[in-house]
């Protein structure tokens, strides 16, 4: 019984204790809703009547499908007829030099009874208008008609970012992972790191233990999904620490640092001879292949792996181990115009838990040099600016902030950090809880989905409410743009929530339950009654001691 008391007493309690508690639905003071909300939107009166033969003007360089799929499925029975550039229609896209944001991402919006207008000064800014109107068809509250209405809109950060592995993903399954770029186009996301690891189409491919790997058209495939969704793709490839990518390698065995553990564990020697040159050779064709601005090193935890293990690295100083590996992969990059990206937490005040027995490489970032760009992991529902602070005292100017998906706090405090520091960005991970094709529709992808969202809508607009006062059902907002299924219904056994510390009264002396009087008791059971499908009441001695589904 406890399993499912701890999750339900929480939801309960804090739909009953909370007077200005916020009705889920599709719309926020009284127009439709727009994830990530706008920066500003003034109320207009009239509304625009959908016509029975919708027209839209564009540059001829635009791609106009995606809004012709979504105004198609939200408006029934008109027709959407493309003309050209500057011709009459009810929908003009305009590039223009002035009267919007500076921003090549912003745009500016406006809906009145004769139709939509929206300008940018780049053709981004266009695209992010259109995703704007397509929140606006989908979650309308009149079937026939929209509310008229100006806004203004440019995003917060620059980077906007999503984290997908991609080891796991078979080539078959590459469809999957382009629908997902688009969805994550429609939530504004403007950013992919990528690992692809192993699974890359690299030239005398050493990874012969494993089976399939994509082909030049499967990465050409995707960055077409980028490209078209005006998506960044950053490549990553884990160097030194948690190198279980590696074990595919046919040489593997003889690059350990140390007795192999978990994948997850497993870091490679940086002073074996043949290891660099196998992993520049990755880098160099990723890079190729890619043309990326960025290139990600990851270079965590290395201590968390017990580093060093072998009889060279410990006679030798770690420091210089560690940057003398990486040091010519740095420059090998910065000659093609790609700048590094490395993790912090080894160097710069670790959040992670590392027991370094008395070992620092904590300046292995000044070794590599200030043109770096540093990646602060923050992953505690509270973050605050410490770790960005130290980062930029010590001289390092491009930072980018990562969340994780585990908890819907941190990924909508985080980016507001990232914006008042004025760090390039955020990028969320999923890490392998939930795979890249975002169709595990379990418990614990349910969690991760509401901050897929959060992420979405704070590195776009920094300044917006708390996320609990935004108010939709984000787990299935999500879960209909990616399968257009709007119910979710749970798959196996619910899992324990603590609600310790959450709930501020008690039974008895059983910190873990709230305490509820006679009129909140008689209340929970009215609300019972109303749906006693869905509710069950646990009760002794007159006190409620569980709602269960």
């Amino acid at each position: 019984m406890k399993k499912y008391m701890f999750a339900l007493v929480l939801c309960v309690s804090g739909m009953l204790l909370h007077a200005d508690a916020v009705s889920i639905g599709r719309t926020r003071n009284g127009y439709p809703l727009i994830v990530p909300q706008v920066k500003k939107l003034v109320p207009a009166d009239g509304v625009f009547t959908f016509p029975a033969k919708f027209t839209v003007a564009a540059p001829a360089s635009f791609d106009l499908a995606p809004f012709a799929k979504i105004y198609k499925s939200a408006v029934k029975g008109s027709e959407f007829v493309r003309v050209k550039e500057g011709g009459k229609a009810f929908c003009r896209f305009e590039l223009v030099k002035s009267g919007v944001s500076e921003s090549a991402e912003g745009y500016a919006l406006d809906v009145t009874p004769k139709g939509m207008t929206i300008r940018a000064r780049d053709v981004r800014g266009l695209f992010y208008g259109m995703q704007t109107i397509g929140w606006m068809l989908r979650n309308r509250d009149s079937i026939s008609s929209l509310k008229c209405s100006a806004v203004t809109d440019w995003p917060d950060l620059e980077i906007r970012g999503l984290y997908l592995q991609l080891p796991p993903v078979a080539p078959g399954r590459l469809d999957r992972v382009c629908h997902v770029i688009d969805v994550l186009a429609s939530l504004k996301y403007n950013t992919l790191l990528v690992g692809f690891f192993d699974n890359f189409p690299y030239s005398d491919n050493p990874f012969t233990k494993r089976k399939t790997t994509f082909s030049k058209a499967d990465i050409a495939k995707l960055m077409a999904a980028a490209k078209r969704n005006h998506i960044e793709i950053i490549p990553k490839l884990q160097v030194i620490s948690h190198a279980g990518w590696m074990l595919n390698h046919r040489d593997w065995p003889k690059f350990y640092e140390g007795p192999a553990k978990k994948p997850h564990t497993t870091l490679y020697c940086p002073r074996h001879p043949e290891v660099l040159p196998v992993v520049m050779k990755m880098i160099r064709e990723q890079a190729e292949l890619l043309k990326p601005r960025y290139f990600h090193l990851g270079l965590d935890e290395i201590l968390l792996g017990n580093y060093p293990m072998c009889p060279k690295c410990r006679a030798a100083d770690p420091t210089e181990a560690v940057a003398n590996h990486v040091r010519p992969i740095k420059d090998m990059l910065k000659e093609m115009n790609i700048q590094t990206i490395i993790y912090h937490d080894d160097y710069f005040g670790s959040n992670s838990p590392v027991v370094d027995k008395g070992v620092s490489i904590a300046q292995v970032p000044e070794k590599l040099g200030k043109d770096i760009m540093i990646n602060s992991w923050e992953y505690t529902p509270m973050p605050t600016r410490i770790i960005g602070d130290k980062i930029r005292a010590r001289g390092f100017k491009d930072l980018v902030y990562m969340s994780f998906a585990i908890d819907a706090d941190n990924c909508w405090k985080l980016p507001k950090i990232a914006h008042q520091i004025k760090a390039k960005g955020n990028i969320l991970a999923h890490w392998s809880i939930v795979p890249p094709t975002l169709d595990r529709h379990d418990n614990s992808a349910h969690e991760f989905y509401p901050s897929t969202v959060a992420q979405a809508n704070y590195t776009w607009n920094a300044g917006d409410v708390e996320f609990s006062r935004i108010p939709i059902d984000s787990a299935n907002i999500l879960r209909e743009l990616l399968d257009g299924a709007p119910k979710y219904r749970f798959r196996g056994r619910p899992s324990p929530v603590a609600i310790r510390g959450v709930c501020n009264t008690t039974i008895g002396d059983d910190p873990l339950f709230p305490r509820f009087d006679a009129a909140l008791l008689a209340q929970v059971k009215r609300i019972a009654a109303d749906d006693p499908a869905r509710f069950e009441l646990a009760e002794a001695d007159g006190k409620l001691l569980a709602v269960a589904l």
